[in-house]
């Protein structure tokens, strides 16, 4: 039973640093989903007390930290693209756009 119980304790604890991260994060351009993906960032703050006074600045250095460390943290970033931008536009000039047009360029009339 007392297992039972700090495995609850923990879990809440766990849910009010989750709520507190989300709040905190428009406030530093973060990205909440992202700071809380991350175990080195969650590492940081596990140590921090939801109880404490200065729980919410010492959270808001954390989250400061942690933008300034690594921007993909930032709110808003998007990862660069891969690949080819395949678009549809015009056909190069000189081609034919359509079958009727392939047609009769070929025969001439």
């Amino acid at each position: 039973m007392a297992q039972q119980l700090a495995t609850e304790q923990q879990r809440a604890r766990d849910a009010m640093l989750d709520l507190a991260v989300y709040r905190a994060a428009a406030k530093h351009q973060a990205d909440p989903d992202a700071l809380l993906d991350s175990t080195s960032f969650r590492a940081r703050v596990q140590a921090l007390d939801p109880a404490a006074s200065d729980f919410t600045s010492k959270l808001g250095e954390a989250i400061k930290k942690a933008v300034e460390d690594n921007p993909r943290y930032r709110a808003g970033t998007t990862p660069a693209r891969s690949g080819a931008h395949i678009t549809n536009g015009p056909p190069p000039s000189g081609r034919p756009k359509s079958l009727a047009d392939a047609v009769r360029a070929s025969y001439g009339t």
